[in-house]
């Protein structure tokens, strides 16, 4: 059963072929891109793009990986600086020591929005 999976336990996918709960594995979700139902629309209060959730979703449910470009704190600043006139830039966090930024301007999916 899924729930004996002992990566899960502790909070990291599994890899297809080495989990011990074989196919039966629920814990591939990154792999098997099993994403939450949703769509990218207009915000209603004009601000620009969101995502939408077609369904309510329940507590604990993965929705979707958050994906770009890995950047250091150069590349963050150069690329910041670039993108200041576009007004559309979607950075996200993702260490800092060693800095590093995730660049989903340009390379990405919906779950920048």
């Amino acid at each position: 059963k899924d729930e004996t999976c002992t990566l899960r336990q502790e909070l990291v996918e599994c890899t297809p072929g080495f989990c011990t709960c074989g196919d039966a594995c629920l814990n591939q979700r990154f792999q098997k891109q099993q994403y939450a139902p949703m769509e990218v629309r207009k915000t209603s209060d004009k601000r620009g793009w969101g995502l939408y959730a077609r369904e309510a979703l329940r507590k604990g449910t993965f929705v979707v990986e958050y994906m770009g470009e890995v950047v250091s704190r150069k590349g963050y600043e150069v690329r910041k600086k670039k993108y200041e006139s576009e007004h559309n830039t979607y950075f996200m966090a993702l260490n800092t020591n060693p800095f590093e930024m995730i660049d989903a301007s340009r390379k990405s999916s919906m779950g920048r929005f």
